[in-house]
């Protein structure tokens, strides 16, 4: 992956959507739902989303962490009062690879510029002390997720070898010592055909998204029934619920 498909900044991945936007059947649509966005991560950043989701909700809001459920409280709190405020919701957001990468900077960005660490990722005493004699918090966080991201390696290394040791016949321990000795014993899998390259999963992102939007199904005479995708006209199933949650598994580990 490039850098200039990917810009490390929000600003810069935004300034990308914004251009690719154009390349949509209705631009001025995905244009909106980026300005939206833009607009929620901001007021969650500066604290403004916490009286108008409090006033939405009657319940105390102190987490202002940037993250696809909060934009979603926040745009439902402003949808309350204001119709053109439709979305994006939390599922329009993760199925969709451009807006999460979008959320996950801002939040990214935001932790830089208050110093402050979620809890969530707050490590040990002694791993604390090392990093904060690291005098750039950019590095200091570029550490941070790497060492988040071993630790999520850890813990899907412990369930793989969990799930494997349930299967009859597998040494597990051996197995993941030296996978090698156990692939004749295996499925093999060409890993040329199940390569999924960049663009392929961008597409399948803008699929989902546009399964999600509920503007767009309206517009074009879809809706949900009962989880079913169907005709806004005479009830025509399209898609049932069951094949659309098939065809979600399908895109969540494309």
């Amino acid at each position: 992956m490039t850098q200039e498909k990917h810009p490390k900044t929000s600003v810069q991945q935004m300034k990308r959507l914004k251009i690719e936007a154009q390349s949509f059947g209705y631009p001025e649509r995905r244009l909106a739902t980026l300005d939206r966005l833009v607009a929620a991560c901001d007021a969650l950043e500066n604290g403004k989303a916490r009286p108008i989701i409090e006033k939405h909700t009657g319940k105390p809001f102190r987490q202002l962490k940037i993250t696809a459920s909060n934009v979603e409280k926040f745009v439902r709190a402003k949808g309350a009062s204001d119709s053109d405020w439709s979305g994006p919701v939390r599922s329009t957001i993760a199925g969709d690879e451009d807006l999460i990468s979008y959320v996950r900077t801002r939040e990214e960005e935001r932790v830089i510029k208050t110093g402050k660490t979620p809890v969530s990722t707050r490590f040990p005493t002694e791993v604390e002390n090392l990093l904060g004699e690291i005098p750039s918090i950019e590095h200091r966080q570029a550490i941070r997720r790497k060492i988040e991201e071993g630790r999520i390696a850890i813990q899907k290394y412990k369930l793989l070898k969990s799930g494997l040791k349930n299967i009859p016949g597998i040494d597990a321990d051996a197995l993941l010592r030296n996978p090698s000795n156990g692939s004749k014993s295996l499925p093999q899998i060409s890993t040329t055909e199940n390569t999924i390259d960049f663009e392929t999963r961008r597409l399948i992102s803008k699929l989902h998204s546009r399964l999600t939007d509920e503007n767009e199904l309206s517009r074009i005479g879809m809706k949900y029934a009962s989880g079913s995708l169907t005709s806004s006209a005479n009830g025509t199933i399209l898609a049932t619920k069951s094949e659309l949650e098939a065809l979600y598994k399908l895109i969540a580990s494309a």
